[in-house]
């Protein structure tokens, strides 16, 4: 037996039957616990290898590989918060233990303070992995089929700013991240394809930006040019000089996270609540649809896949509905109505 510690808890050190060297956490603290998981892991080992059956696999070494494999991604940031809260709850398990009623009693126990559509965002670490562990690994045979907290309809979060607003945020933020605000907000772009956009991704010939290469691929993987507005033009030409390689950047930097107590107090300050970098983007195609552009620019403009995306902005495009709402003047403009308002009804 190869019982030793790292800080306070267990790890397992043994031969597997092919010779290979295998280390594991047992997760506890008590050396009686961890003699009977370290008993427990050779045993199924050599029963797998005995029967041709597939040897265990543990959280650890599925969440590490698929962490290694996914962290050049674009949107593995994303995700490194809830690879480590769950790595706190699943440390030891075998992937054949992580069921749905496991993953479910954990979300609705331990995070039921947060909305359904979060909640759904922290399982996603936990399909992702155990769908490469069955299709491309080859561990297991089947992966749960996961409860989805958000109802169709339900938690479909809607937030934009008016001009107004837009301007007091705009004055309260540092002049670093002011740049990066008005161009997110010129041309719709998500916060990740913003912040890693290089010079070499800005063509002034045509007055377009190319998103999609492997450093800024794009949420569907697809390659997008975006065409680039007179104000998304001035704020580059104001920061082209400021880095050889990166658009925007601080003290020499590339700049990596908006999501910073400086952006946090620039909203306390210009009084502006639940409000979200990514709500930007929100912003944008509310005041697009506002302007009527039609709903197929502005998938191409921003690479919106399906027409149900622009349909979440439509609710601002009333300016055609008027003269149909109009048809009730005729039933209400009388004159026990006039007389009720003391005053004639006109706008």
């Amino acid at each position: 037996m190869a019982l030793y510690k790292r800080g306070d808890t267990y790890y397992v050190k043994l031969t597997g039957p092919s010779g290979e060297t295998i280390r594991r956490s047992t997760g506890t603290k008590n050396r009686r616990e961890a003699q009977e998981y370290h008993d427990r892991l050779k045993a199924e080992i050599w029963k797998a290898k005995r029967l041709n059956l597939k040897p265990p696999r543990t959280w650890d070494e599925g969440i590490y590989r698929w962490a290694l494999e996914r962290q050049h991604l674009p949107g593995f940031v994303n995700y490194r918060h809830q690879i480590a809260w769950w790595t706190q709850h699943l440390r030891g398990k075998y992937l054949h233990e992580i069921t749905r009623d496991l993953v479910d009693e954990l979300i609705t126990t331990k995070l039921s303070h947060l909305s359904n559509s979060t909640k759904d965002h922290y399982l996603k670490p936990v399909r992702g992995m155990l769908n490469c562990a069955k299709n491309e690994w080859g561990w297991i045979d089947s992966v749960p089929k996961f409860r989805k907290y958000t109802a169709k309809g339900e938690d479909e979060r809607m937030r934009w700013l008016t001009p107004q607003q837009w301007w007091t945020l705009f004055s309260e933020l540092p002049r670093h991240t002011r740049y990066i605000a008005l161009f997110s907000l010129a041309t719709g772009l998500r916060r990740g394809n913003v912040l890693r956009l290089r010079k070499a991704d800005v063509d002034w010939t045509r007055r377009v930006a190319y998103i999609g290469q492997v450093h800024n691929r794009t949420k569907n993987k697809k390659p997008l040019t975006v065409p680039l507005n007179r104000i998304a033009l001035m704020v580059l030409r104001a920061v082209w000089e400021d880095h050889p390689e990166y658009v925007f950047t601080y003290k020499g930097k590339p700049v990596k996270q908006v999501n910073t107590k400086a952006w946090k107090k620039a909203l306390k300050r210009a009084g502006i609540e639940d409000f979200r970098w990514h709500d930007l983007r929100h912003t944008w195609a509310t005041w697009m649809k506002a302007k009527r552009v039609d709903s197929l620019t502005l998938m191409k403009l921003v690479g919106w896949q399906s027409l149900e995306m622009v349909k979440r902005y439509e609710h601002v495009d009333v300016d055609h509905l008027f003269a149909d709402a109009a048809q009730m003047d005729t039933l209400l403009d009388t004159p026990q109505i006039k007389g009720f308002l003391g005053q004639e009804v006109s706008v």
